[in-house]
């Protein structure tokens, strides 16, 4: 299983971050949901290292 990625506080402040639902090259996709409201969304979270120079 993957672990559950370390977030800015202004994303893990408004956000529980849950478990990835996709990945790609330069890219992974997590569940999350606002704290505030129950809605649920999904959050990219892009590795700016695999896409330097692209």
């Amino acid at each position: 299983e993957t672990p559950i990625p370390t977030v800015p506080s202004s994303i893990s402040d408004r956000y529980k971050v849950g478990r990835m639902i996709g990945d790609g090259n330069f890219a992974v996709v997590h569940e999350c949901v606002e704290h505030s409201t129950g809605r649920a969304y999904a959050l990219k979270i892009i590795n700016k290292g695999k896409c330097r120079g692209k």
